[in-house]
């Protein structure tokens, strides 16, 4: 592995030392007190690697992806090896030794003077290639690597004598000073990209909310962890945009979303927020088992950082004061289709179909309602949308998570529209 120094940025310009900055990396390993933060989506990462590297080719489109399915499933802090690899590879601009189309992002087997390491079949190959390699510093014996240089390094066990010094969980600042020992800026370098990511990008709406449905449905373990570690600042991962939560009750009848802390007042108790896809089909068995017993994608972020920086968060309504007054004429028009012998219609919703009210959230202030349907239930949903992207955030919601929904409504602001949905849907 072969630091690329012209990757290098400048970290101690404001009197920041070395220490200072990669005292704040963590561990490398994945665990109930260490996750990857709420806010780090690959829609998010991807913005950030397309401003560090605005001719990204359309190869790597996708790579954000792979790091969050691999890093998922092999338990490891995904986002902080997704930085090394903008410090490795430069943003992806391969301006050392290793060509972009060896899908090599660590510089395995690349020792400089010309020699290019390892090639990849693919880019999930490389992202899962560099993980490995990082879990094999950490002292995670790693079965079957994808890269031969992981598997002799494993195999004549040239860490072991390193490793043996530490009688604590590797870091990603030990990882640093070994993977590059010449290079004292090395982990600060991680470490300075990283924040930039926090500072500049855990507060924008995610501009590619489809990438995140995609790696999800790529996690092995069906449900993570949803303890996050509340001591590493800023907030940063967020594991689901959208999330399920138990009946709220009459008091909390009101616009919540991971997406907006300043009008949302988070339950008093904590629950297992779930990610889930409100008209994905569902089988007969799954119809008919209590949501809460379902298996479900992943479990969301717990806590106000997370909650403030996160992708549109999906939350099932209650009406404080449910009646059949409310059901207007033009109301059972929508949620009961209309009488047909033709029997290719049979697919539209029943008259006694139950349906849902959720809300979701990009951080705007405007409300759309969308309607969907799946085989148990028809979905209200209100979505909070950023002015001047309405029509952006409500297709990509629905491309993502509503799939076959259409715009219903518009409001000037989610109460609006709220009231209009739990008149369209009075059990909630």
């Amino acid at each position: 592995m072969r630091y690329l120094a012209s990757a290098a940025v400048a970290v101690f310009a404001c009197g920041v030392s070395a220490n200072t900055v990669a005292a704040k990396m963590p561990e490398v390993s994945l665990h109930g007190g260490n996750q990857t933060p709420a806010c780090v989506t690959p829609g998010r990462l991807l913005a950030y690697l397309k401003d560090r590297n605005p001719r990204l080719r359309k190869h790597f489109n996708k790579i954000t992806v792979d790091y969050m399915r691999h890093g998922e499933n092999l338990k490891i802090r995904w986002d902080y090896a997704f930085f090394q690899m903008m410090l490795e590879t430069n943003a992806l601009k391969y301006t050392g030794d290793v060509h972009w189309s060896q899908n090599n992002f660590a510089g395995l087997g690349a020792t400089g003077g010309g020699v290019k390491g390892e090639r990849f079949r693919s880019v999930s190959d490389g992202v899962r290639a560099h993980l490995e390699h990082l879990l094999i510093y950490a002292g995670v014996y790693v079965d079957n690597p994808v890269a031969e240089r992981t598997r002799k390094i494993q195999q004549w066990k040239v860490l072991a004598k390193w490793q043996r010094t530490f009688n604590r969980p590797m870091t990603y600042k030990d990882i640093g000073t070994k993977w590059a020992p010449k290079a004292r800026d090395y982990a600060p370098n991680i470490e300075f990209t990283a924040q930039r990511f926090f500072d500049r990008y855990c507060n924008k709406a995610d501009p590619y909310p489809e990438l995140l449905a995609e790696a999800n449905s790529g996690i092995k373990h069906k449900q993570v962890a949803s303890a996050r570690a509340t001591n590493t600042a800023p907030a940063k991962k967020l594991n689901s945009p959208l999330n399920t939560r138990a009946a709220l009750g009459a008091s909390n009848v009101r616009p919540t979303s991971q997406a907006s802390v300043t009008s949302v007042q988070p339950p008093t108790k904590k629950s297992s927020q779930q990610f889930k896809i409100i008209n994905q089909a569902s089988t007969a068995s799954e119809t008919n088992t209590p949501t809460s017993q379902r298996k479900v994608k992943v479990a969301s972020a717990a806590g106000s950082l997370a909650a403030k920086f996160a992708n549109p968060g999906l939350s099932q309504k209650q009406p404080s004061k449910p009646s059949d007054t409310e059901v207007t004429a033009d109301t059972r028009a929508t949620t009961t289709p209309p009488k047909t012998s033709n029997k290719k219609t049979a697919q539209a919703a029943p008259s006694a179909q139950k349906c849902r009210v959720w809300t979701a959230s990009y951080g705007g202030q405007k409300a759309i309602i969308i309607k969907s349907v799946d085989k148990a239930h028809i979905n209200y949903t209100v979505l909070d949308v950023n002015q001047g992207r309405e029509k952006q955030e409500t297709a990509a919601y629905i491309s993502a998570y509503a799939k076959g929904g259409s715009k219903i409504a518009e409001y000037e602001s989610s109460t609006m529209a709220l009231d209009k949905a739990f008149k369209l849907c009075p059990d909630g």
